[in-house]
């Protein structure tokens, strides 16, 4: 941000000139931008920023400064806190990991409409920050977990955040391409969020600079690829009447629960996200 050589006289003078930067920076959202990273920087809740009188301290406006330059220039928000919320829970992203967002806690929505026993083992491939998983292993607390990833980047992040919710008793890590690593029959559940954007597509601000490309792109000219070997993985790792979630982008459904279902998969439910578009899709491995 611009230097001054007038100091500012209030928090509040800070947030509103924080505010025309990022807005000038092309932010859709400059205002809660702002004060989020004041926030973070002071170390309080959002809320009980504009309560405060006095502006920020030299060391922290040159911090709260920084984060801005950094916003500016396409950083995520939630890179720069370190920390994104998902189902009422807070986690650790940095760009190891996608950072989680809203439209995915459809999927948990669905793992727990499903009818499941009281105890049993779920997959998360393509684990990430560990959000899916340790969303459901926090609401279905006779269960075990395998966070599975490609990545040991990725596994380290999801395991910090078992640690810091206090599940990772109940977590194993397991580094493999999808399925592969899995015994056969040994799950119960699958949560995955596949790459499916193909790659070219227009994305939101900062993703494609910042956020893991493995973990965003489907190979070129192949954008069912990652759903096909999931499902044929998956065919082997689950248990006879276990599930697959999965979740898709745009225009995605129909083309990969047709391939389920020539696979001689059922399919359970399909649901929308918060912007109406079709996202989840839950299969069930017909027992017999």
């Amino acid at each position: 941000m611009a230097d001054s050589a007038r100091r500012p006289q209030s928090l509040a003078e800070e947030l509103r000139a924080a505010a025309s930067f990022l807005q000038a920076a092309g932010s859709e959202e400059p205002r809660l931008e702002a004060e989020m990273l004041a926030a973070h920087v002071l170390g309080v809740e959002r809320s009980s920023l504009w309560k405060r009188e006095e502006p920020l301290e030299p060391p922290l406006a040159e911090r709260f400064a920084a984060f801005l330059q950094r916003r500016a220039a396409g950083e995520p928000v939630a890179y720069l806190e370190g920390s994104r919320g998902f189902w009422g829970l807070e986690f650790r992203v940095d760009p190891r990991v996608l950072i989680p967002r809203p439209d995915s806690e459809v999927l948990i929505e669905a793992a727990l409409d499903l009818e499941l026993a009281a105890q049993g083992t779920v997959a998360d491939w393509g684990v990430g920050s560990g959000a899916l998983l340790l969303s459901f292993l926090h609401e279905r607390p006779g269960w075990q977990g395998l966070a599975v990833d490609a990545s040991a980047d990725a596994l380290a992040v999801a395991r910090e955040n078992a640690e810091l919710l206090g599940l990772a008793a109940r977590v194993r890590q397991v580094e493999s391409d999808w399925g592969s690593a899995l015994d056969h029959a040994s799950v119960d559940l699958i949560l995955c969020n596949p790459p499916y954007i193909e790659p070219g597509e227009e994305l939101g601000p900062g993703v494609l600079e910042h956020e893991p490309a493995q973990a965003l792109f489907t190979p070129p000219g192949q954008p069912y690829a990652p759903y096909e070997r999931i499902l044929q993985d998956a065919e082997r790792v689950l248990r006879p009447g276990g599930f697959l979630i999965l979740e898709l982008g745009r225009a995605r459904i129909d083309g990969v629960a047709q391939r389920a279902l020539d696979a001689g998969w059922r399919e359970r439910d399909r649901r929308r996200d918060l912007g109406g578009v079709w996202r989840c899709l839950v299969l069930e491995l017909p027992a017999a």
